[in-house]
Parts: structure tokens; sequence; C-alpha cells
């Protein structure tokens, strides 16, 4: 009999532990926005509707400590934390998920990955992306403008016309599926960016980084 108590304790509190650690959602209703900047600690996903929304998948407390709001038709998605004035981030599982209908302009300053859900289209499109993490795009632009910094490593897949890309830092830049028409490249610090250029590209690197158009036409 004793047994069998002790196995009903250890169920209930078990099952109390696992209730109170389960994930919670909140959906943000937000204006309209053509720009997103993110800073904090957490993933992030971006889809591309005919609407503009935030949906957040995570813990209570983080979700709590979660700032989203727009100003200016900017998109601010925070969850620092400041302590004796000053800003720490903290790294969890929370998800956001971040819909659009146009896109701009995007800062990413976060410990966390960001990916994409389908194809993503822009016309004109600059990111900036300084984090711990992974950035991972299927995208179509007319005009890319990308400037990384930090430690991470970025991945980008789809077409664009023209395509600037900058790099420094420790971290590694993949565009080899990414299709551009004419291309600028410089990479400055440790790691490498790999491009895929068909017209025109010129590229350049400084200190132990590299970089390497993998398409067949030979570097301008």
């Amino acid at each position: 009999m004793k047994t069998l108590i002790n196995i009903f304790i250890l169920f209930t509190l078990t099952s109390t532990a696992l209730f109170a650690q389960k994930n919670q959602t909140k959906d943000y209703k937000v204006d309209s926005f053509e720009k997103i900047e993110l800073s904090g600690g957490y993933h992030v996903v971006l889809i591309q509707g005919n609407q503009h929304g935030v949906f957040v998948n995570g813990k209570q407390k983080e979700i709590d400590e979660l700032k989203v709001y727009v100003k200016n038709n900017t998109l601010y998605v925070d969850n620092h934390k400041g302590k004796d004035g000053h800003n720490e981030t903290d790294k969890t599982s929370m998800v956001v998920q971040i819909t659009f209908e146009n896109l701009e302009e995007m800062e990413c300053a976060i410990a966390g990955n960001i990916e994409s859900e389908g194809l993503l289209k822009f016309n004109s499109f600059e990111l900036e992306y300084t984090g711990v993490g992974k950035l991972k795009l299927n995208m179509e632009a007319k005009d890319l403008d990308v400037e990384v910094t930090g430690v991470g490593s970025v991945e980008f897949e789809g077409k664009a016309q023209t395509a600037k890309f900058e790099g420094t830092g420790v971290g590694s830049f993949d565009a080899r599926k990414l299709l551009v028409r004419d291309l600028e490249g410089t990479w400055t610090g440790i790691g490498n960016m790999k491009v895929n250029a068909y017209n025109t590209c010129k590229i350049s690197s400084a200190g132990i980084g590299s970089v390497k158009n993998y398409n067949d036409m030979k570097d301008n």
C-alpha cells in the first residue's frame, strides 16, 4: 500500500510539473507595418499573407516579458530585461510567428533562429542581421541589401535581380541557392561567403574569410 501511495504522489507531482510547463499562446492584433525590428532571445517564423499579425507560442512568463507593438510603420518585438541599467538577452524556446503583407526593412539582433514559411516576395528589401543562431530565408526580390555581423549562419534561396552582401564577424553566409543577376559581395573576418551570380559579380574578402561565386561565370 505504501508503495502505491508513493507512486500516486510521484505521478501527481509529475503531472503538475508538466501542466505548469505547458506552452501558452497569444495572438497580437497589430497595425500594418513595412519594417521589423527584432531584439532579445526567441525564434522567429516569417509568413507573407494578406494581413498583419503576431502569434506567439511559449511559456507564460516568456510571453508576459515580450513587448510587441507598431510605431512609425515599424513592428517592434523585444524581450530584453534591464538589470542595473543594462540590457540582458535570455534565449528561450518561445516562437514568434510574424505575418505581413509587404516588407521593406528588417533589423535582427536576437539569440535564436529566423526562418521563412513559404516563399517571401519583396520589391526592395534591406536586412541587417546581428545575432546568434541561424537565418534561413526563401525569397524573391528585385533589389536585395544584406548586412551581417556577429556569430551565426545565413542561408538564402530563391532569386534576385540585384544584391549587395556585406559580412563581418564569425560565421557562414551561404547564398548558393539564391540566383542573382548582378551581385556585389564583401566578407571581413572569420568564415566564408558563398554566392551564385550569373551576369555580373564583384566580390572581395579580407582577413581569414573568403568569398566565392559558385556560378560558372568568371568573377569581375
